[in-house]
């Protein structure tokens, strides 16, 4: 009874935390700027990798703007701003505070230290908080404690892609999705994996890997697939591969792929539950029209785009 009284006042529209999506058709997007004493200094909507969510870590380009001192502020909005616009937490639908982190990588991270958004009123968030520190402190479930529940939603509002990573391994291969990673420049992409997992282990030994940006309408395969993060290595015949090879490495690509690139690890470290793997591109080769990339979005930002009458075209799990 109390969690369902808590499910009623939470307030969000759709049953699931999380929405799977067609990113290409999925409009409008919210904007990311980083903002100073107001005056917006970088729009960085599309210049940003979200790497972490516990802790929520993000990494940008070396040079990106505004981006000079040990703490910045990332705020989100729907409208287009310019360089020097004034944009006030009065006007923007979310924000978070960000702490450079001291890492041995040429990618700059940073670590969120707080967030806030208006996607449900506030009675609706503090009923979301209470029955998260209820009932999500389940056994292999990472727990996401206080503000930083917070700001998983705000990070989750900008739709993030759900790829699948092939790895080979000492029993054959691993097949897993991921969502937290991204190309930084033409050379360099960065991942992040739970460190604690078996799929992390195999990836860092691999070598080599590839990851491949699937199509939207294979949500329910992409996600069933999660489990192999504690998985050992299996034979080819136990995924759902296509005929088709990675150009280089010679790995077996999934069926319903949209496009891959293989990726060897130069550099890692570990930050809270992850380890991050700054990674060289070896090859980047779409293999099939774009036009429905998997991603998805939290539902709290699901919820204020309904209640705002705006489009959506999410897939259901």
């Amino acid at each position: 009874m109390i969690k369902k009284i808590l499910g009623y006042l939470g307030s969000l529209h759709y049953p699931q935390d999380f929405l799977c999506l067609a990113q290409e058709s999925f409009a409008p997007v919210l904007r990311a700027y980083i903002v100073s004493d107001q005056r917006v200094l970088a729009d960085v909507t599309t210049r940003h990798l979200f790497n972490g969510y516990s802790p929520v870590i993000f990494s940008f380009a070396p040079g990106t703007e505004g981006l000079t001192g040990e703490k910045s502020e990332l705020l989100l909005t729907h409208e287009p701003l310019r360089i020097n616009d004034i944009l006030t937490r009065r006007v923007a639908l979310a924000g978070l505070r960000l702490q450079r982190m001291d890492v041995p990588a040429a990618p700059l991270f940073y670590e969120c230290t707080d967030g806030w958004h208006r996607f449900v009123p506030t009675v609706a968030q503090l009923a979301g908080r209470l029955q998260n520190r209820l009932y999500n402190r389940k056994k292999g479930n990472v727990y996401l404690a206080g503000n930083l529940h917070t700001q998983v939603q705000v990070a989750y509002a900008i739709p993030r892609k759900i790829s699948l990573v092939t790895v080979p391994t000492a029993g054959g291969y691993n097949l897993f999705p991921t969502d937290l990673h991204g190309r930084l420049d033409d050379d360099t992409y960065i991942i992040s994996l739970r460190h604690g997992g078996m799929a992390c282990s195999q990836v860092e030994a691999s070598g080599g890997f590839v990851l491949s940006d699937m199509k939207a309408v294979e949500c329910k395969k992409v996600f069933a697939l999660g489990r192999n993060h504690m998985q050992p290595g299996k034979d080819r015949a136990a995924f759902d591969f296509g005929a088709a090879e990675s150009p280089v490495f010679r790995l077996p690509l999934p069926d319903g792929m949209v496009s891959c690139k293989e990726l060897e690890v130069l550099s890692t470290f570990q930050k809270g539950i992850h380890k991050i793997l700054v990674c060289r591109i070896v090859s980047a080769s779409p293999v099939a029209p774009l036009g429905g990339t998997l991603a998805h979005v939290h539902n709290s930002y699901a919820t204020w785009r309904y209640k705002n009458h705006l489009a959506s075209n999410y897939i259901m799990r």
